[in-house]
């Protein structure tokens, strides 16, 4: 009753104008009274009304179990999804130590080359750009069309999109990061704040920059 409650408040406290709508099995939240966790991380107590308490046997691989050992409990949610019970437990781990960096890696973002490094590495975008033209087309083909099946592959395309330069810019920040660290560097990047109300260019509304960063 008082997670129903909280839930409900939470939601209109943000919007008190629009009629919610809740799902029939919402989550459950748990702290420190209401969860008890075996030291081993095998099992779990949970306070369930109006049964009481019931004990869970939770399946993780050895990796996750060994770092839910190391952490300090905090609160938990516990979620119902297709016939399934996923227990989301949060922990507090200690900040590692990190180095102080000795050096700068300037990077300098753009639309022809996704981002070019102060030591002279470029990250082209050639391939980026042909497969959005690509994707530019199929839309446009789609939009004319104006049917419903048009309208689902519409949606179809544009996930594809968005998942394609996402992985895309995964990869060159991942570099990019992955080079600053073998160099104990800082990463440094250009502000690009306004440059959309600034730019005349078509390329920079489409540019996904924010993403990269």
């Amino acid at each position: 009753m008082i997670n129903a409650i909280a839930k409900v408040g939470a939601v209109y406290t943000r919007d008190s104008n629009k009629w919610h709508q809740f799902k029939p099995h919402s989550s459950v939240q748990y702290d420190a009274k209401s969860m008890t966790l075996r030291p081993d991380c095998q099992t779990v107590s949970l306070a369930v009304c109006p049964k009481g308490r019931i004990i869970g046997q939770l399946q993780m691989s050895a990796r996750m179990r060994k770092q839910l050992q190391q952490g300090e409990l905090g609160s938990a949610e516990l979620v119902y999804r297709k016939g399934n019970f996923y227990l989301h437990i949060s922990i507090t781990v200690p900040a590692p130590e990190v180095a102080q960096p000795q050096g700068s890696l300037g990077v300098d973002l753009g639309f022809n080359r996704v981002a070019v490094t102060s030591d002279n590495k470029f990250h082209t975008a050639k391939n980026i750009c042909h497969i959005k033209s690509c994707y530019k087309r199929a839309r446009r083909s789609l939009q004319a069309n104006g049917g419903k099946s048009a309208k689902r592959a519409l949606m179809r395309v544009s996930g594809r999109e968005r998942r394609f330069v996402a992985d895309t810019n995964h990869c060159v920040s991942k570099q990019v990061v992955a080079d600053a660290k073998a160099n104990n560097q800082r990463i440094i990047l250009e502000d690009l704040n306004g440059i959309r109300e600034s730019g005349k260019a078509k390329c920079v509304h489409e540019w996904s920059f924010a993403e990269l960063q």
